[in-house]
């Protein structure tokens, strides 16, 4: 399977504070990545997962082969 790279938002539900990153991943849609900037693991990890919402852009987003 190829892989897809793509852009993704993080909200913080609390503050509307985002985090934007890219990944690599062959299901954009089914990957549970949320970042792996300090910050952004160690506000996930005082709030708790469930106040941050994720969204990919799909307007940016290329497949590279295998």
């Amino acid at each position: 399977m190829n892989d897809i790279h793509y852009v993704y938002k993080i909200t913080n539900l609390k503050n509307n504070k985002i985090y934007i990153g890219v990944r690599t991943h062959p299901n954009p849609n089914k990957d549970e990545y949320m970042g792996s900037g300090t910050c952004i693991q160690k506000v996930i990890e005082i709030e708790g997962i469930d106040n941050f919402k994720k969204e990919i852009n799909p307007s940016i987003q290329y497949m590279r082969g295998s």
